[in-house]
């Protein structure tokens, strides 16, 4: 069933009866260059799923391409707004017959769909609604294949992104048939599947650096009325239907230039930060191999396009909402903001003061969970107290600087030396793997030389918990040093880590006494069994 309904809202689902059409086609070049047979070797491994990525990102552009009705795109927008809907509840704990993985992926299509149109030179219509009712099973039958080929080009990105990470993890064979397939070693999957389960506790316990009124008042100071600018969704507040329209560029623009007369130049420059177009727009295999660039549609909710040799802007009130909270909570605390926005200090000055400041809001959170389990602790330490005042400063130690965070559990007398990282939301391999290689190359040793220090002056640290905190702490020789990081969001370095990586969620398990770091029992091939621990894939690599 490609479209249903729910809660009277169309919403796509992914048809793999299209398989029978597309998959002789993308396993095609992998055919013709290594044939029948399985094959293990990593290089060639990642080499064979490039072929097929690219395959699909050619399928999908020429479906693409053969749909030039602007009124396909509008329905696109429609049924991205209703997932837009259903996706709020979902975050709100509502059940939905849905796949929650597939409706990842259908949304992620759909908006890769709506920017790629700004390339396309399309054709209007008097009536948009019309046309869409007259051609709707047409229009059901090209997003299906969109769809299927943009899932399977995530599919395929990912295990490209796996295979570079974890070399012994993926394989391929091409059967007599000619048709490509693609295997998890089995060592990997029980892991792989675990990381799959767990991802997902974590979410609730994300810390968000919430930034939209912030930015509002500086776009204000500019001379630009946040309200004024967004005064064009209210026909889609109102009426729905108004989703199905477009809007004329340089009328809005022209509305735009009288209104803010003094100040018309932030505020074309306010909208030209907010769309896609030709200009900027990512190709399709950029679409999923770059998902976070600034230039995507999850940060920009317009999208020009040309109709008719005219040019318009598509906009949704739902994708505006979701666009401006990503933008503000996963982007401009990072420092990712748009060029046309940068070229004004107050906005460049408002994103450096977010990067300088967002990683106190995951300590600060750290720290409601330190009071709460009643444990003494302190934070960004840049000197040790010492009670007769003689305070052993640390900021200047090579390799040391400032300690995020330092906490002893006085129980099972362990100094916790505590490293925070307030990372992105990452939701795909190729983006944890930026997480993993910085936290390979550069962060983990940045924590050894801390736990190597705070092992060498054990007492002097606890000495200074008990300062800061009033408490005393006995037989100060008996700790032992643990160095852990703290994270904001679930990331793949977590279960392949030097050091135990913790959310915050992890951080109260910890602090109850109930975090435990899984062991995975492996039967070989020659009957013998396993046990492998944390770091998991690099233990496997040593065995597989």
């Amino acid at each position: 069933m490609p479209i249903q309904n729910i809660k009277h809202l169309e919403i796509p689902t992914l048809n793999f009866d299209l398989s029978d059409e597309y998959w002789t086609q993308i396993s095609a070049p992998v055919n013709e260059k290594y044939g029948p047979g399985e094959i293990k070797n990593a290089d060639t491994v990642q080499d064979a799923l490039k072929l097929a990525f690219v395959k699909c990102s050619d399928l999908f552009m020429a479906v693409l391409a053969s749909e030039t009705r602007a009124s396909f795109y509008l329905y696109i927008q429609h049924l991205l707004e209703n997932t837009i809907d259903v996706f709020k509840e979902m975050l709100g704990g509502a059940e939905f017959p849905v796949n929650k993985s597939d409706f990842a992926n259908i949304r992620r299509t759909l908006r890769i769909v709506l920017e790629q149109a700004s390339t396309i030179d399309l054709k209007g219509n008097r009536n948009f609604m019309r046309e869409i009712a007259q051609n709707r099973q047409s229009y059901i039958q090209t997003l299906d294949k969109l769809l299927y080929l943009g899932y399977q080009a995530f599919i395929i990105s990912q295990q490209i992104a796996q295979s570079q990470l974890f070399p012994r993890s993926v394989n391929f064979d091409i059967d007599e048939q000619g048709l490509l397939g693609v295997g998890t070693e089995p060592a990997y999957k029980p892991i792989l599947d675990y990381l799959e389960r767990d991802i997902p506790k974590h979410d609730h316990s994300i810390t968000l650096y919430h930034t939209i009124t912030d930015l509002i008042e500086v776009w204000k100071n500019l001379g630009v009325e946040y309200g004024e600018m967004t005064g064009f969704l209210a026909q889609q507040i109102e009426n729905p239907n108004f989703r199905f329209a477009v809007l004329p560029k340089e009328k809005l623009y022209e509305e735009v230039r009288q209104a803010f007369p003094a100040n018309r130049n932030a505020a074309i420059s306010f909208y030209d930060g907010l769309t896609v177009s030709r200009r900027n727009v990512l190709s399709f295999e950029d679409c999923i191999l770059r998902s976070q660039d600034i230039n995507r549609i999850m940060y920009r909710p317009l999208v020009e396009v040309t109709i008719d040799n005219e040019v318009y802007l598509i906009a949704g009130f739902n994708r505006w909402l979701e666009c401006l909270s990503t933008l503000t909570t996963n982007a401009l605390p990072w420092g990712h903001v748009a060029d046309e926005w940068r070229q004004h200090k107050p906005i460049k000055d408002f994103v450096r003061h977010l990067e300088s400041t967002h990683d106190d809001i995951l300590e600060d959170a750290a720290v409601v969970l330190l009071k709460a389990a009643q444990i003494p602790f302190d934070k960004s330490v840049k000197s040790l107290r010492q009670h007769k005042g003689n305070n052993f400063p640390i900021g200047n130690i090579k390799g040391i600087g400032e300690i995020d965070l330092i906490f002893a559990d006085t129980t099972q007398k362990i100094l916790y030396i505590v490293e925070c990282k307030h990372n992105k939301s990452r939701f795909d391999y190729f983006n944890w793997k930026r997480d993993y290689t910085t936290f390979k190359s550069k962060y983990e040793t940045q924590l050894n030389n801390k736990i190597t220090f705070a092992k060498a002056e054990t007492e002097r640290v606890l000495v200074h918990l008990e300062v800061v905190n009033e408490v005393t702490i006995e037989d100060k020789a008996d700790y032992i040093v643990n160095g852990i990081f703290l994270i904001n969001a679930p990331t793949l370095y977590m279960y392949d880590a030097k050091f135990p990586t913790l959310t915050l969620h992890n951080l109260q398990h910890l602090l109850g006494r109930k975090f435990v770091i899984p062991k995975f029992a492996l039967k070989m091939p020659d009957g013998n069994e396993i046990v492998v621990e944390q770091p998991y894939f690099t233990n496997l690599a040593l065995i597989v």
